[in-house]
């Protein structure tokens, strides 16, 4: 097998592929969630929907940039 100084060629490609579909699952259900809030907030007015949208949008970010600090400085060794 080709060795990429990432690792074995297989290997990268296949964690890319699963880099990419959480992606595209993240966006997805991001679309989903904020639509649900958006048409559950149209009864009472677009004015009131956007408002509400975006609150939740802005909530969502909030959680996104908390759960960074999470995250580790430095990758694994050997990883």
């Amino acid at each position: 097998m080709t060795r990429s100084a990432f690792g074995p060629v297989g290997m990268v490609a296949s964690d890319a592929s699963a880099s990419s579909v959480c992606v595209a699952f993240g966006g997805a259900l991001g679309v989903a969630l904020l639509g649900t809030v958006f048409f559950d907030g149209i009864g009472h007015g677009v004015s009131h929907a956007v408002r509400v949208t975006l609150v939740a949008e802005l909530g969502l970010l909030l959680v996104t940039l908390l759960g960074a600090f999470l995250l580790p400085r430095r990758a694994r060794e050997g990883h």
